[in-house]
């Protein structure tokens, strides 16, 4: 896949899945090409991660997030003023219904949690 160039960089919003390192692929076309992005349930590797959020990328996250060990891993790595949140509703599922804004609560609490003594 070839990096597409845009003369006036928008924001966009990008799903990535771990097939073929499309993560890796994926994050840097954005970078590459100065969008303005934000990765949505991201679960790639957090190498992948990292360098997404050095090239000034944002990660959207969700409440089924939180109950994924792998995506625990990136919550707990991604800077707050880099995170926005969303119930990716009625797609997610959380308490065995569509994810709905007060699902969001607690997703916030964890996210406020110190990690290592730093928040």
């Amino acid at each position: 896949m070839g990096c597409m160039s845009y003369g006036d960089p928008t924001s966009t919003g990008a799903h990535t899945w771990s097939l073929d390192d499309a993560e890796r692929e994926t994050v840097d076309c954005l970078i590459d090409t100065r969008v303005r992005a934000i990765l949505r349930w991201y679960t790639g590797p957090l190498a992948v991660a990292e360098d997404a959020l050095a090239g000034g990328l944002w990660f959207s996250v969700n409440p089924a997030m939180a109950a994924s060990t792998r995506s625990r891993a990136l919550l707990s790595r991604l800077p707050p003023d880099r995170v926005l949140l969303e119930t990716d509703g009625p797609f997610a599922r959380h308490g065995g219904r569509a994810a709905r804004p007060g699902d969001l609560v607690p997703l916030v609490r964890q996210l406020a949690e110190p990690v290592d003594g730093v928040r």
